[in-house]
């Protein structure tokens, strides 16, 4: 067995405050007062994203287990917490929707149905427009579907290409990205232009092989020992900081800032985004790495940031239900995806707003996260 990597973990710690920022900033309005840094800000998370992808290539272990059996106790690690968490949620969602504010129940059956099955848009039963309601507890999770939909896909093709070398793996990695850039490019599904598809977010056909890819690319990163920093001579460490610094800037200033990444937009470049972007969330996973090895050495940082990244999965699927939460007993939840306006005088206050919930937000999620680890 390898042995872990610190850097690792502290890098996921990272990348998942960063989501959790943006979350809580597209939330109070902070992106409206600050544009300009919202939208660099978004092109940051786009790379994050492509990087926490590649991290669960990096770590991804099949051992003695036959593809059924990997793919399974994948779906059980990803997918069982999705639901364990969503239910109370719902349970939450009845009482403030259906017996305070007395939506139908109609309407609350299409929130169950675009909670369940990762469906922004639902109104079958009931009226509304744009991302129902009750999608917004749960808006983050779209990540780890994804990621499920994709090992779906790279684990049967890891098992043929796994005895190979690391060429062969390299170079399926980059065939499986072209796979994502095709389908990008032919867009079976209508999802170009479009923020808020009704297509189920499980099924977005150029993340699916594209995000798989990103699966392979890691691994092949894993086996060439990239990211394990402790073994590298001063002088490469500081060649490699440098060179990433200089890509992650590359890729700020290139990007068209429109983040779409959940339905298959991956940057600036149309179809070749799926070859781009991959190197800009590489770099910026070398350079979260590098700068978690120098914080390591502070314990405090150390411990907090390995607690992040160890519980990154509880953070993604439950902070946006405590964003939800905070500001609608706070008086200030405004769904702006789902047909409400966020008012003149919410924006101006919109950086209070975001100083109380986003502290509020770690803490509530960290205290669910040590409840259920004793329980």
């Amino acid at each position: 067995m390898k042995e872990r990597i610190v850097e690792l973990d502290m890098a996921k710690g990272f990348f998942i405050v960063s989501v959790i920022i943006l979350h809580t900033m597209s939330c109070t309005g902070v992106d409206q007062l600050c544009q300009e840094f919202a939208k660099y800000y978004s092109s940051f998370i786009l790379f994050a994203m492509a990087g926490f992808y590649i991290l669960s290539g990096y770590t991804y272990s099949q051992g003695k287990l036959n593809v059924k059996a990997t793919i399974l106790k994948k779906a059980k690690s990803m997918l069982l917490p999705y639901y364990c968490y969503a239910m109370p949620m719902i349970a939450v969602l009845f009482i403030v929707y259906v017996l305070l504010e007395k939506r139908t129940m109609g309407w609350f059956v299409d929130g169950l149905l675009a909670v369940l099955l990762q469906i922004q848009s639902v109104h079958i039963f009931g009226e509304g427009v744009g991302v129902h309601e009750m999608m917004y507890s749960v808006f983050a999770s779209w990540f780890i579907f994804q990621l499920m939909a994709s090992f779906v896909v790279f684990i049967p093709i890891y098992h043929l290409v796994e005895k190979n070398s690391v060429y062969v793996k390299l170079t399926t990695a980059m065939l499986l990205l072209g796979m994502g850039a095709l389908f990008y490019h032919l867009d079976i599904q209508q999802l170009n232009g479009k923020f808020i598809p009704s297509v189920c977010k499980i099924l977005i056909l150029p993340n699916i092989w594209g995000i798989a890819g990103l699966i392979m690319l890691g691994k092949c990163i894993s086996i060439l020992g990239l990211l394990n920093v402790d073994k590298q001579s001063a002088s490469k460490k500081i060649v490699l900081f440098i060179a990433s610094l200089v890509i992650v800037a590359v890729g700020l200033a290139t990007d068209d800032h429109l983040y779409d990444f959940p339905i298959g937009k991956w940057g600036g470049f149309k179809g070749f985004s799926y070859f781009i972007t991959p190197v800009f969330g590489l770099a910026l996973t070398l350079l979260c790495v590098y700068i978690a090895n120098l914080l390591k050495r502070n314990n405090i940082i150390q411990k907090i940031t390995l607690f992040l990244g160890k519980n990154s999965l509880d953070f993604l699927l439950v902070h946006f239900f405590w964003i939800w939460l905070i500001l609608y007993v706070g008086g200030v939840w405004y769904p702006i995806l789902s047909g409400v306006e966020l008012p003149l005088d919410a924006v101006d206050k919109c950086l209070l707003h975001f100083a109380g919930a986003f502290p509020l937000v770690l803490a509530l999620n960290s205290i669910v996260i040590v409840v259920k680890q004793k329980l």
